[in-house]
């Protein structure tokens, strides 16, 4: 049996962990294992990294896959004082600090916030602007996707049927992650970093009703980001790229969306996406 050392646990995870039920392994990549617990929240283990969700729990390694250890679905991990264990390996939490994933309100005026929107525009790559959500900005695309996320605009731009139109995005697209929940979480961020009055309210209840649709219409790993997007809880590349917007360092804000767009087929396009939407909607109807 292997002994790893938990350094940093995000917030989320540690409420997981507190109601010291057990564990299971429910997916396994090359980076991170999604452990789940009794009541279907998510704990990503990963090694010496950024803080690619909101769940996460890093060890002192460079991977869960260092060493010996054979992760494997359906493995069960118990929860035992000051630790995790399994037949494989012990997860040491004794020594582990708590990451708090929540994402300060720096609330934009309009101006800053037609700034921002055309910066982040500006980051997506020619190649990428017409992959997955990234269509809406400049045509073509797919077209349930592009008319689901012009419907949540208008909703959003007025006074009806921003709910609806975030619910039909839930689930929508291929991948680990839809397109239409990474859109979602985008606006999410938009809402609790830069919006502020109806604009902000509308957009975070039409996450907050999609994140509760998305316990039954999308993935695994989609609907466990809506429901912390919901919250106000974020990735730490996300969390840094509205610390740059805040600050408005062009530069940071460009190397960061660049990071964003890297990851994961078009995931990062679709966030950066639905962050672009929801500034604009706010220009457009809300104050």
């Amino acid at each position: 049996m292997e002994s790893r050392c938990v350094e940093v646990v995000a917030g989320p995870a540690a409420r997981v962990l507190e109601t010291n039920a057990p564990l299971v392994v429910v997916a396994t990549f090359n980076r991170v294992v999604n452990l789940a617990s009794p009541e279907g929240r998510l704990v990503a283990v990963h090694g010496k990294d950024v803080f690619l969700t909101p769940m996460s729990l890093s060890i002192d390694s460079q991977s869960p896959w260092s060493g010996h250890c054979q992760w494997c679905p359906g493995m069960e991990l118990a929860r035992v004082p000051g630790a995790l264990v399994c037949r494989e390996v012990v997860l040491d939490l004794t020594e582990a600090s708590i990451w708090h994933p929540g994402v300060a309100w720096r609330p934009l005026a309009p101006s800053g916030r037609e700034w921002l929107a055309r910066l982040l525009v500006a980051c997506i790559p020619p190649g990428l602007q017409a992959a997955g959500a990234g269509a809406v900005l400049w045509g073509g695309g797919e077209p349930d996707l592009t008319a689901a996320c012009r419907r949540l605009m208008a909703g959003l731009s007025s006074k009806g049927g921003a709910i609806g139109a975030a619910c039909d995005l839930v689930g929508m697209g291929p991948g680990l992650t839809p397109a239409g929940d990474d859109v979602l979480v985008g606006m999410a961020l938009a809402a609790w970093s830069w919006l502020t009055g109806p604009a902000r309210d509308r957009t975070i209840v039409a996450v907050e009703a999609a994140a509760e649709w998305a316990r039954t219409r999308s993935t695994v790993l989609g609907a466990e980001f809506l429901h912390h997007a919901a919250r106000g809880d974020f990735s730490q590349p996300l969390l840094e790229l509205a610390n740059a917007a805040e600050a408005q360092d062009v530069t940071g804000v460009f190397a960061r969306a660049r990071t964003l767009v890297e990851q994961g087929g078009t995931s990062g396009v679709d966030t950066l996406t639905g962050m672009v939407m929801a500034l604009q909607a706010a220009g457009q109807g809300c104050p």
